[in-house]
Formats: structure tokens, sequence, C-alpha cells
């Protein structure tokens, strides 16, 4: 046993959320596509919503826009759980002659949220008329810009799991020469999927234009855009094998 020497190390980690609320320092995030949006008129000038909150204009010289924080939502670090074990083994065969292996494994999960999407759409005359807007001239399709919070924060699920093992041997040559040959393999699995919030622009746009849903109803919240979601899922792996 005295020429075998052995180390395990067990790892547990869990983090909190922090928001960007949560710190002075990163509590200044605005957008100028919010909840009520904003529309432009057949001259290319921007109009906030009727409803946006006087506060919450922003004037420009492109015209007024709804502002939107969106670091009221976003996370700065995620919710994070972690497991590691690692045990690396050497053991001296003989005065020239020792062999090692080491093993290890991580599984992890993270929860990231961001800001409810934004997008900008185009929508066609007759929606663009229905919703009845100051500057906008009948007829004519309306470009408006607008943040899907009736959809809910984008959440994000991220899931790895990645191994590594590796077997080997250093010889001692002689004359301060020595041969280190070894094997390795290491594997990482990871899936990436929004589990929250995302939608088809296509399917807004169908949904505004059909008429069920009105952005600038001033509603607090449309659950007709509840068939617009879809879950975004990457799954990809990264495999190394060296000798």
């Amino acid at each position: 046993l005295g020429r075998l020497n052995m180390v395990n190390v067990v790892q547990f980690r869990d983090n909190q959320t922090v928001f960007s609320r949560d710190r002075e320092w990163t509590d200044k995030g605005f957008s100028t596509i919010g909840s009520p949006g904003s529309y432009r008129d057949p001259n290319g000038l921007w109009h906030a919503d009727p409803n946006c909150p006087p506060d919450r204009i922003q004037h420009t010289p492109k015209g007024d826009f709804c502002r939107f924080k969106y670091s009221d939502f976003s996370t700065e670090l995620p919710t994070l759980q972690q497991l590691s074990i690692l045990n690396e083994t050497t053991f001296e065969l003989n005065s020239r002659v020792k062999l090692k292996a080491r093993a290890g494994g991580t599984q992890k999960s993270a929860q990231w949220s961001f800001a409810p999407a934004p997008g900008t759409f185009t929508l066609n005359a007759a929606a663009a008329d229905q919703a009845n807007l100051p500057g906008h001239t009948p007829g004519q399709p309306m470009e408006v810009r607008y943040r899907l919070t009736d959809l809910g924060t984008r959440d994000t699920q991220v899931n790895t799991l990645s191994y590594n093992l590796l077997l080997g041997s250093v010889i001692q040559l002689g004359k301060g020469w020595e041969l280190d040959v070894s094997a390795s393999h290491n594997n990482v699995d990871n899936k990436d999927e929004g589990i929250n919030g995302y939608a088809l622009t296509q399917k807004v746009t169908e949904a505004i234009e059909s008429g069920a849903c009105n952005i600038f109803d001033g509603s607090a919240k449309r659950t007709c855009l509840n068939g617009t979601k879809y879950r975004p899922v990457e799954t990809t792996n990264s495999s190394l094998t060296t000798a």
C-alpha cells in the first residue's frame, strides 16, 4: 500500500439566481421595444402606443417609443446545481515504472431568465386599420415594435453531463529522461432548451392580423398568443480521444 497514492474529490455547488435588478450597477437596462409597444406611420415617424404611461415614453429624432426596463427580468447569474467527482490514482509498479489513472465526471443544471421577447412585426392594412391608431393612414400596412410580455420571461434550461477517463504510465529511462505513455477519453453532452417565453414570429403576426389578438387594446394579459409558443432545443455532443 505504500506504493499506492489515491486522491478522491467530491464537490457540490448550489447557486441561487442573481437578477440584474439585485445590483445597482446592473439595474439600468432599457429598450425601446416595450409593452405597450410603438408603431410607425407612413412618413416613417414612430408613435408610442396611446396606452403607454407618460413616464415611459422616450422622445427621439425618429419619434416616440414606449420604453421597457428589461433589467427587471434578466438574470446576471443563473440558478445552478452542479455535482463533480474526481479520482486520481498512481501506483509505483517498481522503481522505474509508475502507473496512473484518472476518472472524473460532472453533472450541471442551470436556468437562465431573460426579459420577454422583443419583436418587430409588419401588420397588413386590415389589421392596421382595425387598430385605429392616431397618425396611421387607412389602407396602409404598419410596422410595429412590441414585446411579448403576454408569454412571460424567456426561460432557458441548460443540462450538461461530462466525464473523462485517463490511463497511462511513466517509465524512467535513466540520465534524467522519462517516457510518459497515456490514453484518454473526454465526453460532454449538453442540452439547451427554451422552456418558456419563446414564440414564432410568423405565428405572432398571423394571430395579430387575424384579429384574434389586438396588442393595442390595453389589456394586461392576452392568452390569445399562447398558440404562438414553441420550445427551441439544441443538443450537442463533444467527444475527444487521445493517445
